[in-house]
């Protein structure tokens, strides 16, 4: 056992001993058999200072100087309570005084203590233990956080606070007063110092503290020393009140009441300091408020009743009904730390109880608290009437009143009880409206993850189920869990296609008892809940038992059958839409790979034109769809030469403009060194496609070279549809070469030569432009686009381009563009 625990069980012994023999005398007060010492002695010891009716009719007087209680000298204060403790009312107290230097043998009569039966039970039995059972539960399970042991210095303390002088601890054996003469006095302190604490160090340091440190001392010193010295002159006093007299007064009683009124200011300015603090966290906020409000209605009464006495009156509060309901209004500050620590998880207590024990005291301890309710206020008006001190039509009056508040202290049990059953997890109240609005709910969540989430959840609020698993089929295959929530499954559970389980629900489509089937006992499961499609099984919902721990009922079941089937309808759906999904988004991926080749590949395209001398050109490429397969290029070659290339790759999108990048890679590659040779470079060009491409991949591909110097043009073609050199109304055709490029891994070519003259207008083109179609399906063909150059020559090389585009678009009529379309033009001046 640790050194935390070993305290803490010897201060429970100590509390519980004190407690218990002040418990008993209550109860003997409240059976009318708790007897009143007949007077009381002081100093100059044993001189009798106060006496009852009973004993000054019985012959006591003020001043009389006693010789010997029940036949023995008195000594100290125990001797007198302790002879009183052991008789009855109703019984004499053999007393032997001295008067005018005369013994005088009197026997005083032993009266009752009556108390209020509703300030006894709250204020002096339900209020102390509570707090000590509390106090002593939360350092129990944290005792090795201080602040657990701050409130249970609140509450052992509290418990201490209300302690009527007429029950006397001493008239109990030595031992048992000699506890509860140290333990109470030291508790009453320790109260109000753990008071002061708690409100400085709950949840979080006060700043103020932050900053001084030192200043909760000048309270914490005082109080403590205060605390010891009154405890340890107490017992002195109970056996030798003379030794006792000699000790003086270390603190007054008024400068000491201030001291503990000061601390517990503390704990609330503190307390309402931090809970208004924006950066303090909103469950702390929230606790903290709670406590500070509780407190402030179960302690302001009593405070402000002593302040007042204090300050105004220059007294101590004495005994009235208005100190009376004050002090039974102690009794919500305990109440609320239950709350604050329990519901609220102050501190991070948990309760080690079964809930479904929790639930069972919760119902319990509200019919205990109405009928505690009904009985206080009953008392409360027997006790008012029996004083006297009303008129026969305001006792009528009362009368009334009690019994409407018995009314609503019954509404008050209803409303307090529908409270435990939302809180301490019965189904029964609001189930079935969370259940059937899931029903409509789940039609209309797509994703998958969110429905199964959402199903999960408010199962598990409506019914309050420990846990709630998944399980769905993958691919046609085995069953695998898609969600847990509440617990972790075993890695890697499956269930068979062929389960029987499986079996029952794929035949049945309805709920089945999951105890009767093996290959659920993994899953912890109680009820199993079948999600079918209107074609098949797509899986189930496992259900673990209640935290309420009732079955399953009838109810609870149709209305889960509902919820189930209209999840496995959201959950086809949501497959559906999640499918349709990934498909657009494939798409929507695919869209954007192309856009970027798109982009790269226009970047392959020229984008500045090198400066010739005698020829003026522009060249232009417009897919069909995103990329595509024709391909154009200048190339500035030595000497002020410029190379013309025109391409068209066989087939469409990203294959083609792959083979057209590894096409211009080529050319230009082979263009750097060939001088005059073209029908070399093409050679060259042709294998180093065919290698880099499938069999089914090659390219019709037009290449020639300009000297400005004597407008000389050779050329080379593979395949391609022919260029034409427009030279006035002769329309020459470039065709001397070779096969397309790729297509035969031995191939020949050969060049050719030719003199351009000034006003010549070369057309380069691929056949998306000679084989536009309109929608009939009629081509333009050569002849229409000889025609469109003939009646544009005179423009600009880029200007032709766009009117022969526009030309071949008119002709098409709004018919969609099946080839890619490319044009190089070129004029020599």
């Amino acid at each position: 056992m640790s050194r935390q625990y070993r305290l803490l069980l010897a201060l429970f012994v100590v509390t519980i001993a004190c407690q218990a023999t002040f418990t008993i005398d209550v109860i003997r007060t409240l059976a009318g058999d708790y007897p009143v010492q007949p007077f009381a002695l002081g100093a100059p010891w044993p001189t009798i200072l106060r006496l009852s009716p009973g004993a000054s009719e019985a012959g006591l007087r003020r001043g009389d100087h006693v010789l010997a209680i029940e036949g023995s000298a008195p000594a100290g204060e125990s001797d007198l309570a302790r002879a009183v403790h052991g008789k009855h009312p109703g019984g004499r107290l053999a007393v032997t005084v001295e008067r005018d230097g005369r013994p005088l043998e009197i026997r005083a009569p032993i009266e009752p203590h009556r108390t209020w039966w509703s300030f006894a039970l709250i204020t002096l039995i339900f209020m102390p233990w509570l707090s000590i059972l509390l106090g002593f539960w939360v350092a129990a399970v944290r005792p090795r956080d201080s602040r657990a042991w701050l409130v249970l210095g609140i509450l052992v303390g509290l418990s201490q606070l209300v302690r009527p002088g007429v029950i006397d601890p001493r008239g109990w054996a030595a031992d048992f007063g000699f506890l509860a003469l140290v333990f109470r006095p030291l508790a009453a302190v320790a109260w109000a110092i753990c008071m002061m604490l708690f409100g400085i160090y709950f949840p979080q340091r006060w700043e103020v503290d932050r900053r001084l440190p030192w200043a909760k001392w000048i309270l914490i010193a005082p109080l403590a020393l205060e605390g010891v010295y009154d405890a340890a002159r107490d017992v002195v006093a109970s056996s030798n009140f003379a030794a006792a007299a000699q000790w003086p007064t270390l603190l007054p009683g008024a400068l000491n009441t201030a001291l503990i009124m000061t601390a517990v200011g503390i704990f609330f300015m503190a307390l309402s300091h931090k809970y208004r603090d924006p950066a303090l966290a909103s469950d702390d906020k929230r606790r903290l408020k709670l406590l500070y409000w509780g407190s402030t209605v179960a302690l302001a009464p009593s405070f402000l009743l002593i302040l007042y006495s204090l300050v105004v009156l220059h007294r101590e509060a004495g005994e009235s009904d208005v100190l009376a309901y004050s002090i039974m209004a102690m009794a919500i500050f305990p109440v609320t730390m239950a709350y604050v620590i329990v519901v609220g998880r102050a501190l991070d207590v948990r309760m080690i109880v079964r809930t479904g024990m929790q639930y069972a005291l919760a119902r319990g301890g509200i019919k205990v608290i109405q009928a505690g309710l009904v009985i206080t206020t009953v008392l409360l008006l027997v006790s008012m009437a029996e004083r006297g001190h009303f008129s026969r039509p305001a006792q009528m009056t009362q009368i009334g009143l009690a019994v409407i508040l018995v009314v609503r202290i019954r509404d008050l049990g209803e409303r307090l009880r529908r409270w435990v059953d939302r809180r301490f997890f019965r189904e029964a109240y609001n189930a079935e409206q969370i259940l059937s609005e899931l029903s409509e709910q789940v039609r209309s969540i797509l994703n998958t993850h969110e429905l199964l989430e959402t199903v999960a959840r408010k199962i598990s609020e409506s019914l309050h189920v420990r846990h709630i698993a998944v399980v769905l089929q993958e691919g046609g295959g085995a069953f695998r869990p898609a969600l847990a929530a509440g617990y972790d499954l075993p890695a890697g559970y499956e269930l068979p296609d062929g389960a029987a389980s499986i079996a029952q629900l794929r035949l049945t489509r309805a709920p089945i008892d999951a105890i009767t089937y093996k290959d659920l006992a993994p899953l912890d499961a109680q009820l199993v809940l079948p999600l079918a499609s209107r074609k098949e099984l797509l899986g189930f919902i496992s259900l673990g038992p209640k935290k309420s721990e009732e079955p399953y009922s009838p109810g609870d079941t149709n209305l889960l059958r509902t919820v189930a089937a209209q999840t496995g309808l959201a959950l086809e759906n949501s497959r559906l839409s999640e499918a349709f999904a990934g498909e657009v988004a494939k798409r929507e991926t695919l869209h954007r790979e192309i856009e970027i080749a798109r982009e790269v590949q226009q970047r392959l395209f020229p984008q500045s034109l090198p400066h010739v001398a005698a020829l003026e050109y522009a060249g232009h490429c417009r897919p069909a769809s995103g990329v595509g397969g024709d391909y154009y290029d200048f190339l500035a070659l030595s000497s002020g030469r410029l190379g013309l290339a025109i391409g068209d790759i066989s087939g469409k999108g990203i294959p083609a403009a792959l083979l057209m990048a590894s096409l211009q890679a080529s050319v230009r590659g082979q263009s750097l060194g060939t001088g005059e040779d073209i029908a070399g470079l093409m050679t060259n060009v042709n294998q180093l496609v065919y290698d880099a491409s499938p069999e089914n991949r090659y390219a019709t591909f037009f290449y020639a070279q300009f000297d400005p110097a004597t407008r000389r043009l050779i050329y080379t073609n593979g395949g391609h549809n022919p260029p034409m050199l427009l030279r006035g109304m002769e329309v020459i055709l470039l065709e001397i070469g070779g096969p397309p490029v790729g297509l035969f891994r031995p191939a020949g070519y050969q060049q050719a030569e030719i003199q351009l003259e000034p006003g010549d207008v070369l057309v380069c083109y691929t056949d998306g432009i000679s084989e536009a179609e309109n929608p009939l399906e009629d081509e333009w063909g050569e002849a229409a686009l000889i025609a469109a150059a003939r009646s544009c020559r005179e423009q600009p090389a880029m200007e032709m381009i766009t009117r022969i585009l526009a030309a071949a678009d008119t002709f098409a009529a709004g018919a969609a563009q099946h080839d890619d379309m490319t044009l190089v033009i070129a004029r020599v001046i």
